[in-house]
């Protein structure tokens, strides 16, 4: 409902920062009080989910017609892959850090997220 309002590239730029500093708020505070992990990790989920379709949205918007379904298909896969890896990498991490620790981590893809909006737009 917000991309309709304002832009997606807004939209996609606070879900990034607000997960990005949900991240650093990990990095800065691991043990933070037991009532507020509950309400932390919902917001922090729907920020992590919001970017997502903004970028869809704008890639979308961003090729030519005839390139569309591929663009969408090649950051889609980027995309999943980049989970997958992520995933691995935290269960190879898994005996260094404690969860919340090594969640605070996460800051470092909303940052790459953020300088590649603002980098690669057209």
């Amino acid at each position: 409902m917000l991309s309709g309002k304002i832009e997606s590239e807004k939209v996609a730029l606070f879900s990034l920062a607000g997960s990005g500093f949900c991240g650093l708020i990990l990095i800065l505070f691991p043990e933070m009080p037991l009532s507020f992990v509950l309400p932390f990790l919902l917001i922090w989920g729907i920020l992590v989910t919001a970017d997502s379709p903004q970028f869809s949205t704008l890639v979308a918007q961003g090729v030519p017609a005839e390139y569309r379904g591929t663009a969408l298909t090649l950051v889609n896969s980027i995309g999943f892959g980049l989970t997958i890896l992520s995933i691995q990498l935290s269960q190879a991490l898994s005996v260094y850090f404690s969860p919340r620790q090594f969640l605070g981590w996460l800051v470092i893809g909303p940052l790459v997220g953020i300088w590649g909006l603002k980098h690669f737009k057209k």
